[in-house]
């Protein structure tokens, strides 16, 4: 038992180069890296998992980008319909017929609104 000490006492340095080899082999091979996730920062995630997120991010923006874009036109055609003066300086009809449906409609709209706060404070039983 007193070799066993002994030469473990001339090898110290030795053997605990050995062991820290030994962990960092250890760390290196079976610790996955890992970062906070994107989605929830709370969260540690691995290579593949940042893929996946990164991935549904990237399709989310894509989404959001194209649905800018709808709304960017429907505006636009929406403000070349109500354009009543053309290239030539010409009045559009279409144009003047679309503003004169607008405001006949909000108008028609709270006229209608109106009467009915009118029925309802009269009579708050009969309520539509």
């Amino acid at each position: 038992m007193n070799t066993i000490y002994k030469w473990i006492n001339d090898n110290y340095w030795y053997i605990m180069a050995l062991v820290a080899i030994a962990a960092m082999f250890l760390w290196t091979y079976g610790c996955e890296s890992k970062v906070a996730s994107l989605i929830d920062p709370t969260k540690q995630i691995n290579r593949a998992e940042l893929k996946v997120e990164a991935d549904y991010l990237a399709g989310k923006i894509q989404i959001a980008t194209e649905d800018l874009d709808k709304q960017d036109a429907i505006k636009q055609e929406l403000l070349n319909a109500v354009n009543m003066v053309g290239n030539g300086g010409q009045i559009n009809p279409a144009g003047l017929v679309n503003v004169g449906a607008t405001i006949l409609a909000i108008g028609w709209g709270l006229k209608k609104n109106q009467a009915l706060k009118a029925a309802t404070t009269k009579n708050p039983t009969n309520s539509a």
